[in-house]
């Protein structure tokens, strides 16, 4: 036994001193001692675990070899330690080789023994491990749970490196989950340990994610102050691919504030490093935010040639959300320049992609309940199998305790039967003393009753003599009193007679309320004689809701009350309320004044001074209005001024390369066109005030006004992420009108600018209809779901110079002339502007001009249209599309391709195709999104059916699979057809279900 011993204490030794050797040697070295170490004892699995560790980044199979080899042994000894590192280590080598459930088992494995070996070190890094896999699955609440329990354990060991990455990984979970108040907490707490031991690889990191949380909450310049000083760190350590990422980071936030200039430099300083580290998948996101400033400042030939480079890359290396928000740009470039037909392809393949990513995070989802699942089965049978030994070790117990239980019981039984003959024989000597006891107290209470009987005779003696003194007092009392009441009615006479010559009401009351006095003054006040006062009360007297309740607080102060007559009418009064005390009963005396033509005057007076406050007040207004103007306007025309004076200087400079001067006069021809709007309000308002503007009519498509529109705010809607809709409501034949279409086209300009500066949620829809009162008219209108005007402000926001919200028009800047500018060339056309709105729930714009069609014969057709209910030779088909793109495309190819006559309605969700369909049984053939928000198409379409079961319903979708067309035709479609629709295939499928009349 002492050779063995003698011999692990060798390798032990031989094993310490290896590690001392040099890295490049020691593997091998390690390697070597294994062969040598022939028997299977606890020095071999210790060596084996030694070895498994360092080769476990080199060649992980055979550290995993090794690993497995060592949990043998250590089982077979019961080797704790060597036991616990083993299974450590099997679990690194699941974890690294991604299969999280096994790593799970081992690690948790590991730290049971760990526990019980009081290892907090190993203890902290097995927690931290298993937090690490919960966190790469998404399951964010337990990552949480171990990642906080191995931070406690670090803080008492005081690791403070290890410290600060657990406080990193714990503020980047709350930063997904998008708590980011908790996040912003724990990478502040991070970067201060490692300021403390100046780990600047973990201050780089810290940083770069503060800066992500401020850019994430809007706090732009504090963002900027993050990554700038992230990025001095990176270029210090000369980490490349750091510095690039926080350059990249800043041209974000100038591209979210539209300083356009300074985010393209960033983009473009940020491709040069990527491209010298030589990792073109970095290029992508650089290359795509290139193409999308050029997007927004117009320039669409360089938007389109960066965002299709950033494509190539993004599809080489299968980056799918790349992809995704590659195709939306796209889409968004062609609708810029009209280009409606790719434009509805690429939003096809976004939508495409969008599904594709949705399900992957599904599976990845799935993946991490099924790891769950896994760790939690596991986890039951190891509580199983340590409860049985539990319970086995307790039944042992229990036995023990049985036997030992009984040896005591039958002692307790002998204690009990000794102690209870011992108590008779103590009770029976106890009774008898206190039988004595008793008979001595019963003599004495006889001797004491004697006594008392004689008292009692003594009192009844004094009592009669106290009696014959009371009698003499009470006559004596009775004649003062009589002589008391003959002065109170002398008293009482004279008080009665004043009362009744004051001119002011009298009134007296007891402490309840009820009058006793009342003179006729107050009799006449009221309308009440003095008999039926008398039965009143207080409270009778005064209104319902006033309530009356008298304190000592209100003695001696006049006060003001309301009350009635008799009639019911009421009056103000002026009371003082003072105690009296009369024949030794306290009252309450009431002083009251009628002051009703007082009231009448304070009113007269109150009207006057309201009057003259709102005159006031309007002035102010007018004055302040002005003002603001003036100083609006001088900050709006500075603005531009400045980069037009500030760049015509440097253009002077003779250094400036070709392509820095054509910037800079681009940024100055943007400024001049800013001042030029500017001017041109200012201008057209002066000419409508004094009536210099004249109108010119001439022959528009009002269709293709709005379809313009629509193409130049599209681009800025979709910017905002809020939907632009435009509903026509009438067909282009019947479209063509007479107006002045640049007043019509600046007057929708305004309020679409409008809708969009005010809107952050919701939608925005535009179009007209046709209406008809005595004159036909054309009421043009604009939605949103924007903030919303209050009562007050709708009556005001036409004036000049008028901004609902101050400080919000600060922050999207404006004159205040736009809607002035609109009413005015409303009138010129005819008509007039409205307004419906409420506060916090959007707006509607309604611009009403007459309706004048360039064919005559026009009004004919529409007062027969309004006779028929339908006509019998014109088709309507309800298109189901949430893609406004998608939606103009397709409603074009019906209206100018398609060899049938036909109208279409358009429903923006499933949900309301289901309610236009109930409203609306002219209705032929819907063609039918499968994917839209709110209800989807597979729902509609069961509904639809309930109610319309003969109707054709032909499903449309991005998607062509076999699965998808079955589950489109089992739940009630007739038809199917796939995106991009081609004119040729939706001409046929209409063909086929609307033949031709």
């Amino acid at each position: 036994m002492k050779q063995i011993k003698f011999i692990i204490a060798i390798l032990i030794t031989v094993s310490i001193l290896t590690e001392l050797n040099a890295q490049t040697n020691e593997i091998d070295s390690l390697e070597n001692l294994l062969l040598q170490h022939t028997s299977n004892d606890t020095a071999k699995a210790s060596l084996l675990n030694k070895t498994a560790s360092k080769l476990l980044r080199i060649d992980n199979d055979k550290a995993l070899k090794y690993a497995n080899e060592s949990y043998n042994i250590a089982n077979k000894f019961d080797f704790a330690k060597a036991k616990a590192k083993s299974s450590f280590i099997i679990g690194l080598y699941w974890h690294i080789n991604s299969n999280f459930p096994k790593a799970i088992s081992n690690y948790q494995e590991s730290l049971s023994v760990y526990t019980k070996l009081g290892d907090k070190k190993q203890i902290s890094v097995c927690l931290n491990n298993i937090g690490l896999i919960y966190q790469t699955n998404s399951t964010y609440y337990q990552a949480l749970e171990y990642l906080l329990k191995s931070l406690k354990i670090q803080e008492e060991l005081g690791n403070k490196t290890v410290i600060s990455a657990c406080l990193n990984n714990i503020g980047i979970i709350h930063k997904e989950q998008g708590n980011y108040k908790l996040a912003l907490k724990y990478f502040e707490k991070s970067l201060n340990v490692n300021k403390g031991i100046n780990n600047k690889y973990g201050i780089l990191r810290n940083l770069f994610n503060i800066g992500k949380i401020h850019k994430k909450q809007g706090n732009y310049q504090q963002a900027i102050k993050y990554y700038e000083n992230s990025l001095n760190i990176a270029q210090e350590l000369n980490d490349k691919e750091g510095v690039s990422m926080n350059i990249h980071y800043i041209g974000e936030i100038y591209l979210l504030q539209e300083k356009y200039k300074q985010a393209l430099d960033k983009f473009q300083e940020s491709l040069k490093i990527k491209e010298k580290i030589g990792d073109k998948e970095l290029n992508c996101s650089s290359l795509f935010s290139i193409g999308t400033v050029y997007l927004k400042t117009k320039n669409y030939s360089k938007a389109l040639s960066y965002t299709e480079q950033s494509l190539e890359i993004a599809e080489k290396h299968k980056l799918l959300n790349n992809q995704k928000e590659i195709h939306k740009q796209l889409s968004q470039i062609y609708i810029a320049t009209k280009k409606y037909k790719q434009a509805y392809q690429e939003n096809v393949l976004h939508h495409k992609l969008n599904d594709s990513i949705f399900n992957a995070q599904n599976i990845k989802k799935i993946t991490s309940l099924e790891l769950k699942y896994k760790f939690e089965k596991e986890k039951k049978i190891t509580e199983l199998q340590q409860q049985r030994k539990e319970a086995i070790y307790t039944e042992k117990l229990k036995r023990q305790k049985n036997i030992t239980n009984i040896f005591f019981m039958a002692l307790f039984i002998a204690s009990i039967i000794i102690f209870l003959i011992y108590r008779l024989y103590h009770v029976k000597n106890k009774t008898n003393i206190l039988l004595v006891k008793k008979n001595d107290e019963i003599s004495l209470h006889t001797n004491l009753i004697s006594e008392q009987k004689s008292e009692i005779q003594v009192q009844a003696d004094k009592l009669l003599e106290h009696k014959n003194h009371l009698e003499k007092t009470v006559k004596q009392r009775t004649s003062e009193l009589h002589a008391e009441k003959e002065k109170l009615e002398e008293s009482e006479e004279r008080f009665r007679a004043i009362a009744e010559q004051a001119s002011e009401g009298i009134a007296l009351t007891n402490l309840k309320g009820n009058y006793v006095f009342v003179n006729s003054a107050f009799s006449k006040m009221t309308g009440y004689s003095e008999a039926e006062l008398l039965k009143l009360t207080i409270s009778d007297m005064y209104k319902k809701h006033e309530n009356i309740e008298i304190n000592s607080s209100m003695f001696g102060k006049p006060l003001e009350f309301i009350i009635k007559r008799k009639n019911n009418s009421t009056f103000p009064i002026l009371i003082t309320v003072n105690t009296i005390q009369i024949a030794n009963k306290k009252l309450l005396l009431g002083m009251i004044t009628d002051i009703s033509e007082q009231k009448e005057t304070e009113k007269k007076l109150q009207k006057q001074n309201k009057e003259l406050n709102i005159a006031k007040e309007k002035a102010e207004e007018s004055d302040q209005l002005k003002t603001e103007f003036i100083h609006n306007m001088s900050h709006e025309i500075r603005t531009p001024l400045n980069g037009i004076l500030g760049f015509s200087q440097i253009l002077g400079n003779a250094d400036n390369s070709e392509k820095k001067r054509k910037q800079y006069i681009e940024i100055i021809q943007s400024s001049g066109n800013q001042l030029l709007q500017i001017i041109d309000d200012i201008l057209e308002i002066s000419q409508l005030e004094t009536k210099q503007v004249k109108i010119s009519e001439k022959e528009i498509c009002l269709n293709d006004l709005l379809l313009e529109l629509f193409s130049i705010f599209d681009i800025k809607a979709k910017e905002n992420k809020t939907p632009l809709y435009l509903k026509k409501g009438l067909p282009d034949k019947e479209c063509r009108i007479l107006t002045d279409d640049k007043k019509l086209y600046n007057i929708l300009s305004i309020l679409l600018k409008n809708a969009l500066k005010f809107t952050n949620t919701g939608f925005i829809e535009f179009g007209y209809k046709l209406t008809h009162t005595s004159v036909n008219q054309l009421e043009i209108y604009v939605k949103d779901t924007g903030i919303g005007i209050s009562p007050r402000s709708q009556e005001i926001i036409f004036k000049k110079f008028s901004q609902e919200e101050k400080s919000l028009s600060r922050n999207v800047g404006g004159l205040g002339l736009g809607l002035s500018i609109a009413k005015e060339n409303t009138k010129l056309l005819g008509g007039k502007i409205t307004l419906e709105s409420e506060k916090g729930k959007g707006t509607t714009f309604y611009v009403t001009i007459p309706y004048k069609p360039v064919d005559t014969d026009t009004i004919n057709n529409i007062s027969s249209k309004e006779k028929l209910t339908e006509k019998q030779d014109k088709y309507t088909i309800l298109l189901v599309e949430d893609e406004e793109v998608n939606h103009l495309y397709i409603e074009t190819l019906i209206e100018n391709e398609i060899e049938i006559d036909c109208n279409t309605i358009h429903a923006k969700h499933g949900k309301e195709a289901v309610k236009i369909c109930r409203e609306n049984p002219e209705i032929n053939l819907i063609l039918m999104d499968l994917k839209m928000p709110i209800m989807n198409g597979f729902e509609a379409t069961k509904l639809i059916r309930k109610f319309r079961p003969n109707l054709p319903i032909i499903a449309q979708t991005a998607y062509s699979t076999s699965e998808e067309k079955e589950q489109a035709l089992s739940i009630g479609c007739d038809d199917f057809i796939s995106k991009p629709i081609s004119e040729k295939t939706l001409n046929e499928i209409i063909i086929k279900y609307l033949p031709v009349v």
